[in-house]
């Protein structure tokens, strides 16, 4: 494994001093249901699902070190653009195939010199009415087998309501579990979607589902996009990966 170079150095010394600046962007009571468990020495890959803009900050935050984060090309506000850049941003336009190779190629250099990578896997916001995960492209598969590395699945569950949320971590993927990537990346969404559901049987309240009604979840649909005017929905949903 190669060494860090400077500017990871320099971006290790103010990760403790941003962090707590993304408190900003974070309206929640967070709970951290888990540890993380990492098989030690082995390049790490976080992959965690994707609802809405505070997902970054607060992942970044469970997780508890800094990390580079995949992020897709798109309108930000500026201070967020400065966040990203200052702590680690791998950006990729998620519709140009010449550009992901070379970003995947960068990931491996990153995940090489023993730096560990945050990735969205679903490469969107899931605002679906009913679908734990959105099919992934095996991308983070590939790159992490590449890199004798390892993949540590986590779930972010939001309580809208009450302002609460919690975030589960699941055991590592690695070795063999990695070396067929279409094997691999069903696998790893039905561990994601299979940590979601734990955590809405353990921290959701029961409802009939009489009293559910889809005007209810159009509205919560809409609060989540007047959190972040830049949003583009359009092209996010363009950009959904259809099998």
């Amino acid at each position: 494994m190669k060494k860090k170079r400077w500017n990871d150095r320099v971006r290790d010394i103010l990760f403790p001093v941003i962090l707590p600046l993304s408190g900003m962007k974070i309206r929640y009571e967070v709970k951290v249901v888990n540890a993380c468990e990492l098989i030690p020495n082995k390049p790490v890959i976080y992959a965690c699902n994707h609802s809405q803009f505070s997902d970054i900050p607060l992942a970044t935050r469970a997780i508890e070190k800094r990390n580079y984060t995949l992020l897709g090309k798109q309108k930000l506000y500026l201070i967020d653009r400065i966040f990203f850049n200052l702590l680690g941003a791998i950006w990729i336009d998620r519709k140009n195939k010449k550009e992901t190779a070379e970003v995947k190629n960068k990931i491996l250099r990153y995940l090489n010199r023993g730096q560990s990578v945050l990735w969205f896997p679903e490469g969107t916001w899931n605002l679906t009415e009913n679908m734990l995960m959105l099919p992934m492209r095996w991308g983070i598969i590939e790159v992490a087998h590449k890199a004798g590395g390892q993949i540590v699945p986590m779930a972010i569950r939001y309580d809208r309501k009450n302002k609460k949320c919690q975030v589960k971590f699941s055991p590592p993927l690695y070795g063999e579990q990695l070396a067929d990537y279409r094997n691999g990346i069903q696998e790893l969404r039905d561990v994601m979607a299979a940590l979601r559901w734990e955590l809405m049987e353990e921290y959701s309240e029961v409802t009939k589902r009489k009293n559910i009604h889809l005007s209810d979840f159009e509205k919560e649909k809409e609060e989540i996009i007047r959190e972040y005017p830049p949003l583009d929905l359009e092209y996010e949903e363009s950009v959904i990966y259809e099998k």
